[in-house]
């Protein structure tokens, strides 16, 4: 019983440790959201989506339990924040072809003080989107 209980320690120690051990330009990670904040209208609503960042070269919006999905392609990465677990911020430029819509944007994933933030800027055919979500946790894939 003492050895079940030691691995098992063991096994969710690893688990922790690898998600602490992201490093945002080279490993993908998904980004799990609980909340978002259309910053137009300061409206706040719970969501269930995600968010996969893939190395800095394409990043996925996984939305309605992976019925949507938007493929953005990493135009331009800004930002020198590395390890998850401390504050910093990361833009993409990102843009993204929606059937004959094509969208541009911007992408930020801040770490601060009260947690971690990605808000989303972008054009879309006839309005511009102006996002913010509430990153409840993110693992590395």
């Amino acid at each position: 019983m003492k050895k079940f209980i030691f691995l098992l320690c063991a096994l969710v120690g690893s688990f922790s440790v690898q998600a602490q051990k992201a490093n945002l330009r080279a490993d993908n990670v998904r980004w799990n959201a609980t909340s978002l904040t259309d910053l137009n209208t300061n409206t706040t609503s719970a969501t269930a989506c995600y968010f996969t960042t893939y190395s800095g070269t394409k990043i996925d919006w996984v939305q309605g339990n992976g019925n949507y999905t938007i493929h953005w392609n990493v135009d331009g990465v800004e930002g020198t924040w590395s390890d998850a677990t401390q504050p910093g911020t990361l833009t993409y430029s990102v843009s993204a072809l929606q059937g004959k819509d094509h969208l541009t944007g911007r992408l930020s994933i801040t770490r601060s003080d009260v947690g971690i933030t990605l808000i989303l800027k972008f054009n879309g055919v006839t309005e511009q989107f102006n996002l913010s979500y509430q990153i409840s946790s993110y693992a590395v894939q």
